[in-house]
């Protein structure tokens, strides 16, 4: 038994504005039709329709399909630094990939400096390249690029070279089944540890009528363009585009990466129908699909009738062919006459009812809707079911197709599993069983503490809770994305009320890649309070010019000064304000003091306590208490900063400041700085000027104004030792 799999990032851009899982949940939990005309612009469909679909050269299908809303031709080709020549070139589904890949890394949590150079692999199913037939009719239109840019291999090497992923790279076409045997490979490599991480992705873009006419003459799509999966009145598939991404880690190592796991692929498999008699090449087997099953079932270590999933994903095109064959698949796979099972009917349904078949993204469309269905416990209603094809009637028995939104069956102690079926038009069939995660039994089944330490520092409860949250950070490569992106948040604060906004915050910052246009709102009260800030920052930067960096400068952004005063400049409750309503703050100085509190000879008081101390009782004003407090409030602040996007050029300290501005510039980690400045302020009241001579500092509080007068007088007394502050 080989070990489960972690989901931990999922991107998509089906049909329906389906371009989110939440957006895609929505579309499926009450589906609506969304099948469309082909724009004129895009494919002029009316020349080949003919009535007969075996007309040569001629399709029976009319000007519909389900196609994505937004316009595929669009591309940043910028953001993925391809200069314009080359991306002219490139098929729209290199340029789609690319965009859901990078989504797919954000819905992980993960920046490109993450990914950058690591050992990922990418698999990507694809069934058609419509662009190179488009492309290919004229040779003297092909451009320089054309070789990469409508090659079925670049698909997936796009994504390995645009993000430095150095693990295998392979494309593979198996017709319906390409997306779901790219997920298969993938897992393998995972569990082989060829791969530390893994991208799969599907894709199908409709752009030329080709596949209609071939498809046409073999009766597989539907004249009216609708799946109608088991129902009497299935006359074919019908065609949809999209395209799917999921990221993947095992399940050891996406709990120790503390990845959001949003399901687990507890086993996958693959085989062929072969050679079977009175049978064409493309008649399904229900016989091998019913051995992939079971196959699949117990190389994951359960058993195919006692271990069965209560939800069942089906390839459900709704052809005359394929339908039956696999209504038999499941009830054989399941089904035992010497165990006669009392179980409520399992539940099997398609996706491809809503968004149509997209050839080769359907495998991971379904997986997709199979992981949602899991999460949200409940599972979504086909559409165009209305009377049972009687070629089914013989194996429905115990099954059961919903046509309204249904809860999750009661599972009791064990997880909930789904099965996902797929074949294709060729006889490779493929199979996946996802499962819900439950992190206690997953970590007593790995063997792993079930208490996540951080920096070896089991979480307390957080006593100091403020009402502020923040800081939220924003970026972007360009000033139109910057805007793009804030009106994104901004649209998808008013329709959610329940919004963390504490996890928000710390997905900005510590979970997204850092651009050169940046902008950050510091903090929030609540929603409105973060909405009506999101509002003045957009009305700024769409009304001001808004500069990158100089060419010359770092990666890092501008050129800042950090200036770090010695002792003299604490106070009573000195950043007690920010301790109370700044998590990361707060987070900071935490940090600080446990650092404080492993060195050797510790300090018996607390940092917080003391920073927190009443006026009257405070002893800040003792070296051995001044010189750590104003250390760690100074670290806190160069945490903040750096949370914000702020990174200093240079830094300059004085005096004890001297031990801040050595952390800031990566000189000293937090327990060294701390030491430093705790010891330090124990051996301070021992310094004495040489014999006979006295000396000593002053610092005085004043404007700047008040200090350049001062300093700008003829007659200033330069020969004294003293520090204006």
């Amino acid at each position: 038994m080989y070990e489960p799999i972690a989901i931990v990032g999922t991107a998509c851009r089906f049909p329906g504005a389906a371009t989110t899982p939440s957006k895609l949940w929505d579309l499926l939990k009450a589906p609506r039709d969304v099948l469309k005309e082909f724009p004129p612009e895009r494919l002029g469909t009316a020349g080949f329709y003919s009535e007969n679909g075996d007309m040569r050269g001629r399709s029976n299908v009319r000007h519909k399909s389900y196609l994505l809303e937004e316009d595929v031709r669009h591309f940043d080709n910028a953001f993925f630094n391809i200069n314009p020549k080359e991306a002219a070139d490139m098929d729209p589904q290199q340029r789609i990939l690319l965009e859901t890949v990078y989504e797919a890394f954000e819905s992980a949590g993960w920046s490109l400096n993450d990914v950058e150079n690591s050992q990922t692999s990418v698999h990507v199913g694809v069934m058609t390249d419509d662009y190179g037939f488009v492309q290919a009719r004229d040779p003297d239109t092909l451009g320089g690029h054309a070789a990469t840019g409508i090659s079925r291999s670049i698909l997936a090497n796009r994504l390995s070279f645009a993000f430095n992923l150095r693990g295998a790279s392979l494309a593979l076409d198996t017709a319906c089944s390409s997306s779901l045997v790219a997920l298969h490979l993938a897992v393998q490599g995972l569990q082989r540890g060829e791969a530390t991480q893994a991208v799969v992705a599907g894709t199908n873009l409709l752009m030329d009528s080709a596949w209609y006419v071939m498809a046409s003459s073999m009766h597989m799509i539907s004249p009216e363009s609708r799946c109608r999966m088991w129902d009497k009145d299935a006359s074919g598939y019908a065609r949809g585009e999209g395209c799917a991404v999921l990221v993947l880690k095992t399940l050891t190592q996406a709990i120790r990466d503390d990845d959001p796991i949003e399901c687990i692929i507890r086993g996958s498999g693959v085989n062929s129908d072969g050679l079977g008699d009175n049978r064409g090449i493309t008649m399904p087997s229900a016989a091998a699909q019913t051995a992939l099953i079971q196959q699949t079932y117990r190389d994951a270590g359960l058993d195919p009738v006692k271990d069965r999933c209560q939800y069942f994903e089906c390839h459900g095109t709704g052809t005359q062919a394929g339908d039956p064959a696999e209504a038999r698949a499941i009830r054989d796979a399941f089904c035992s006459d010497s165990e006669p099972s009392n179980k409520d009917p399992l539940i099997c349904g398609s996706i491809k009812t809503v968004i149509g078949h997209l050839e080769g993204c359907a495998g991971l469309a379904g997986v997709i809707k199979a992981s949602l269905a899991i999460q949200n416990k409940a599972i979504p209603p086909n559409m165009h079911f209305n009377n049972l094809n009687p070629k089914i009637e013989p194996f429905y028995s115990g099954l059961k197709v919903p046509t309204s939104i249904l809860p999750w069956p009661e599972t009791g102690d064990e997880p909930r599993r789904a099965s996902v079926n797929s074949f294709g038009f060729g006889g490779t069939n493929a199979h996946a069983i996802l499962e819900s995660y439950e992190p206690s039994i997953a970590r007593e089944s790995l063997a792993l503490p079930t208490v996540k330490l951080v920096n070896g520092v089991t979480p307390q409860s957080d006593s100091m809770e403020g009402t502020l949250t923040g800081p939220f950070v924003f970026s972007a490569r360009s000033r139109g994305s910057l805007v793009d992106w804030l009106k994104q948040l901004l649209n998808y604060l008013r329709v959610n009320e329940s919004v963390d906004l504490d996890s928000l915050s710390n997905t900005l910052h510590s979970k997204r890649s850092a651009f050169r246009y940046r902008t950050t709102i510091a903090t929030a009260v609540d929603r409105e309070d973060l909405i009506e800030k999101l509002e003045d920052q957009i009305n700024i930067i769409g009304a001001s010019p808004l500069r990158p960096p100089p060419a010359s400068s770092t990666s890092e952004g501008a050129s800042i000064l950090g200036v770090f005063t010695g002792q003299g400049a604490q106070a009573a409750q000195m950043g007690f304000a920010l301790m109370k309503h700044c998590k990361s703050f707060r987070e900071s100085v935490m940090d600080c003091e446990t650092a404080l509190a492993s060195i050797p000879n510790p300090p018996t008081w607390s940092l917080g306590e003391e920073l927190a101390a009443d006026p009257a009782g405070s002893q800040v004003s003792v070296a051995r208490f001044s010189q750590p407090l104003c250390t760690a409030i100074q670290i806190g602040l160069v945490d903040l900063l750096r949370a914000c996007g702020v990174r200093f050029h240079t830094v300059v300290g004085h005096s004890s400041g001297e031990i801040g501005a050595a952390y800031a510039a990566g000189l000293l980690n937090k327990r060294d700085a701390m030491g430093i400045a705790y010891y330090r302020g124990c051996v301070s009241n021992l310094a004495r000027g040489d014999a006979g001579q006295s000396g000593g500092m002053l610092a005085a509080s004043m404007s700047f104004a008040t200090a350049t007068a001062l300093c700008s007088e003829p007659q200033f007394p330069l020969q004294r030792d003293v520090i204006w502050g």
